[in-house]
């Protein structure tokens, strides 16, 4: 995969993840080390995390009033579009 390449079209990535890897061949996984070395060269924060539950528990504390959450998923990416709202009204 051509990693730094895409690194660039993420402009100010804070977290940044690839929910069930597993289901991609092998080959043709994208290499998140290698992404994230490059968007650390870039002066870039970023964290993989293996899980929906594990994004909600790292961004909900951070978000406040105003903020705007992008997912971008072809799925259901794990109950991530109940479970962020939800942890939000419990704050």
């Amino acid at each position: 995969m051509f990693a730094p390449r895409r690194t660039e079209a993420l402009p100010d990535p804070s977290v940044a993840n690839v929910f069930k890897s597993e289901a991609i061949p092998e080959a043709e996984r994208l290499d998140l080390d290698q992404v994230a070395a490059e968007i650390q060269k870039r002066g870039r924060i970023v964290k993989t995390m293996p899980d929906a539950d594990a994004i909600v528990a790292a961004i909900a504390p951070q978000l406040r009033s105003g903020d705007v959450v992008a997912i971008l998923s072809n799925g259901g990416f794990g109950g991530i579009y109940e479970k962020l709202p939800e942890r939000l009204r419990r704050k």
